[in-house]
């Protein structure tokens, strides 16, 4: 009798042992935002703006330019996507021709105005998504819209949009 618990519970600590074990996180990939930085400076229709080099720790997770029409505002779009030193998830989104109540209602998932940060010398407006969780800071230029969200507090993101230049 012993011997047959000793044959049936082998098979099931086992089985256990194989679902209690926690598998490592696959690495995110990382992207080549400089090319992409420069590919969009070179053919948008508005002047790009993305941060001239990345604060310490933080990586691009990915960078797409999408020119006029291919995109889902209509127009040209940039979107660079970061996690920074503490895995906290940013992107930046800038897009020409867009409709800026529509485009905010799309990206900020029914969001609504929640206040203004100051970003250099100009005040963005903050929206906060329907839920709570993330916040965005929308910049209006003459020539674009700039967008730029995260799970994180209003005033991280002012100082991530004060780190965006035009090139």
């Amino acid at each position: 009798m012993v011997l047959t618990m000793a044959v049936l519970m082998v098979p099931v600590l086992l089985i256990v042992w194989f679902f209690q074990r926690t598998p490592d996180e696959p690495p995110l990939p990382s992207a080549d935002w400089q090319a992409t930085v420069a590919q969009a400076r070179a053919k948008a229709d508005f002047h790009v703006l993305a941060p001239q080099k990345l604060p310490e720790g933080w990586r691009a997770t990915q960078a797409q330019f999408e020119p006029w029409g291919q995109g889902s505002s209509g127009g040209d779009e940039f979107r660079l996507v970061l996690l920074d030193a503490d895995n906290v998830n940013l992107q930046l989104m800038q897009v020409s021709a867009a409709d800026p109540r529509r485009f905010i209602s799309q990206q900020t998932r029914d969001g609504y105005e929640s206040g203004a940060q100051k970003v250099g010398d100009a005040v963005w407006k903050q929206y906060t998504s329907a839920d709570g969780r993330t916040v965005y800071l929308l910049g209006e230029r003459t020539d674009s819209l700039v967008l730029v969200q995260g799970d994180t507090s209003a005033e991280a993101l002012a100082s991530f949009a004060g780190l965006l230049v035009a090139g």
